[in-house]
């Protein structure tokens, strides 16, 4: 174990760390969820709740197989322990924690405590994480399952006998979990991870000896455990819908509302990870972050993460910055080696940075999100509630639209504004 670091040395320098990391996320529950995915989210874990059932999400009692279960199966007691303001987006910001947890103790072991503080800085830090962490979506819940099923794999590379088999099996089961967020293309990537891994670490290649049954048993339990129900409740449509429309149908490009021009597929990612881990980024760029120095695993560990995730996205014809996020926690780790020369030795001038963008970062997300709400949510949510302080059934029409004014026609529990159911 290293020596401890700034913030370890006395017990509110800690507090001071956790509080800049955290405080980005406070005011979550300020505003009603928006009506591009979270109403979806929102309205099915509603439709289950009412319905009793745990199995098939539903929307307007519907089969909507968009994402797997897990955000509902969290959601679902949130909202009925702690209502419609807190409970939808609570399990994203406890994820987003654990996240930060997670990278902090995996990069001290090997870093260091200045570095490790530096990593966890710099991740809380990131918009994505930010705005990701505070929303009723699967990114944060995925992400903090993916990264925890690398970081457990490699944890049993540098162990023997019985610590490699647990930390295998603590790998397999988080990452059955994160095919239960998102879907099966996260199983693909951590296979083409660790391929790369005993490719480019010849050293290593030892360790990928035994203790593997326990994680493949429970990564295939974590993954049966809707699978299997999902398909004897549905059978054709969840393959249908869930296998092939939302999963293979996406990545080539089947989702048209996202489908992103081939000029802008070399810089998308690129330009969403510059924006989003700013300021740190150029700084560890300008201090050796893409230098080659002396052969590093850990370091070549975590560009293969980086680099499998972000070549995966980018072949992807559909594409939404969100999408890039599993890389952020990597990219924090590397980011700490540079930045942690830059400000070893001064580590107060960088709480000091921190600091500064931790607040300002506080009031951005939480202005552009009110911004938003009071423009396009807050009256129908405000009128939705008054209705049904009344107890009276409530009908939703949409109106259809079209140039052929004509056409136009009213559908029955269409709406497009799903947050209100």
């Amino acid at each position: 174990m290293s020596e401890p670091g700034w913030f370890e040395q006395e017990k509110k320098r800690g507090w001071l760390l956790w509080a800049i990391c955290v405080l980005p996320l406070l005011g979550f529950w300020l505003y009603g969820l928006t009506d591009m995915d979270e109403g979806f989210y929102g309205a099915t874990a509603i439709d289950m709740m009412r319905r009793g059932d745990w199995i098939t999400p539903t929307y307007n009692g519907i089969p909507w197989f968009e994402k797997p279960i897990l955000l509902y199966w969290l959601a679902i007691p949130s909202i009925q322990l702690f209502g419609e303001f807190v409970g939808p987006r609570l399990p994203s910001v406890l994820a987003g924690i654990g996240l930060l947890w997670a990278v902090m103790s995996f990069t001290r072991i090997r870093l260091g405590s200045n570095a490790a503080a530096i990593a966890t800085i710099v991740c809380s830090g990131s918009l994505l994480f930010i705005f990701l962490s505070r929303q009723m979506l699967t990114d944060s819940v995925l992400v903090l399952a993916f990264s925890g099923s690398l970081m457990f794999f490699w944890n049993s590379l540098e162990s023997s006998g019985a610590d490699r088999a647990k930390f295998r099996a603590l790998s397999g089961l988080l990452l059955g979990l994160s095919i239960l967020a998102k879907g099966p293309a996260f199983g693909a990537m951590f296979l083409l991870i660790i391929a790369f891994i005993a490719w480019r670490l010849p050293d290593h290649r030892p360790a990928f000896k035994g203790g593997w049954l326990g994680g493949i048993l429970l990564g295939f339990a974590a993954i049966a455990a809707w699978y299997v129900p999902a398909y004897m409740a549905n059978g054709s449509v969840f393959v249908d819908e869930f296998l092939i429309k939302q999963n293979i149908g996406r990545f080539k490009g089947g989702d048209k509302a996202h489908a992103t021009p081939s000029w802008m597929i070399p810089i998308y990612f690129p330009i969403v990870l510059g924006i989003s881990l700013m300021p740190w980024l150029p700084a560890a760029w300008k201090n050796g972050l893409f230098k080659r120095g002396e052969p590093d695993p850990f370091r070549t560990f975590l560009w293969i993460w980086v680099g499998v995730v972000f070549a995966i996205f980018s072949i992807s014809s559909t594409k939404l910055p969100h999408y890039i996020f599993p890389t952020i926690p990597p990219l924090a780790m590397l980011c700490a080696g540079p930045l942690t020369k830059r400000f070893g030795e001064n580590m107060p001038r960088f709480t000091q940075w921190a600091a500064v963008w931790s607040v300002f970062a506080l009031l951005l997300i939480n202005g552009v999100m009110l911004s938003m709400d009071q423009n396009d949510g807050k009256q129908v949510h405000a009128l939705v509630r008054n209705l049904r302080a009344r107890s009276e059934d409530l009908v939703v029409y949409g109106i259809g639209g079209g140039k052929d004014k004509a056409q136009m026609t009213t559908e029955l529990l269409e709406t497009s504004k799903p947050s209100i159911i």
